[in-house]
């Protein structure tokens, strides 16, 4: 079976990629640039700028992890964020019209929505690149055999060193302090990174169409998060502060769950252990 992997030099690609090698499928990759990613075992490198212009063979399937997120501002609406989460997605949709395509999308479509969140929940007032990623689940949702996953706040060794978890890991190292807001009780659901990747491995074999969460399921407060970091640094000490006022996150994942089975095998802790080990 022949995979297309677009995004594969990402931070979920390099998971996404190594599975595939590893289950012995026929890989080619789409990617923005080089890098300095491994790319090892893969058979195709094509580059997403050329894709008006070359051949690629159909593949059976197409898995996009690639996207631009605008960290700092989420509301920056430019150029990189069309190409990269609207452009892209309709190019592939449009070239490989046969092919199974697997789309990763975000839980920041649904904005201001507080609720416990399932794939029906309204999306109310997103930022731009929560937007972006909703108008790229319109685009792949006119495929005729696709399935999106809309990803909660993946974690794992090589994220890129933005949101809570790399910032309070960040602390307990430097300092043994760990910063957390109001009294910790904001929830945020965590999913590490192998077990989005298994997820859409799973969709590989899988009938399944439409809008899926790739979210935990089991949301944890602040607190819990800097708790679990001073059982890894001794040192450190919880040091609460200031206001926090931003919403808490929670996910309904029964849908995905009936569909591709229990799929949230990582525990945060056991996925915060892997993060800091050599």
């Amino acid at each position: 079976m022949k995979v297309l992997l677009v995004g594969a030099n990402g931070f979920l690609g390099q998971s996404v990629l190594e599975k595939l090698i590893h289950s012995k499928f026929n890989v080619d990759v789409l990617i923005s640039s080089r890098g300095n990613r491994k790319l090892e075992g893969v058979q195709n490198i094509y580059f997403s700028k050329d894709l008006d212009s070359i051949t690629i063979s159909p593949p059976d399937i197409i898995i996009n992890v690639a996207a631009y997120i605008p960290y700092g501002n989420l509301n920056e609406v430019s150029s990189k964020l069309i190409e990269a989460n609207i452009h892209l997605p309709l190019m592939l949709k449009n070239n490989f019209p046969d092919s199974r395509f697997i789309h990763t999308s975000s839980v920041s479509v649904y904005g201001d929505n507080n609720n416990s969140l399932n794939e029906l929940s309204e999306c109310i007032s997103p930022n731009a690149y929560g937007l972006s990623k909703l108008l790229s689940e319109k685009v792949v949702n006119s495929h005729s055999n696709s399935v999106i996953f809309r990803i909660s706040s993946m974690y794992g060794k090589g994220m890129k060193p933005f949101g809570i978890i790399p910032f309070y890991l960040e602390k307990a190292k430097e300092s043994n302090k760990i910063p957390v807001l109001g009294i910790g009780e904001r929830l945020q659901d965590y999913i590490f990174v192998n077990d989005v990747a298994d997820l859409i491995i799973s969709a590989i074999h899988s009938d399944a169409k439409g809008v899926f969460l790739a979210a935990n399921g089991v949301s944890q407060s602040n607190l819990r998060l800097a708790e679990m970091i001073c059982n890894i640094f001794p040192k450190s000490k919880i040091e609460l502060k200031g206001i926090d006022d931003s919403l808490s996150r929670m996910y309904d994942t029964s849908k995905t769950k009936t569909e591709f089975g229990s799929f949230a095998k990582t525990t945060l802790s056991d996925g915060l252990m892997k993060m800091v080990s050599k």
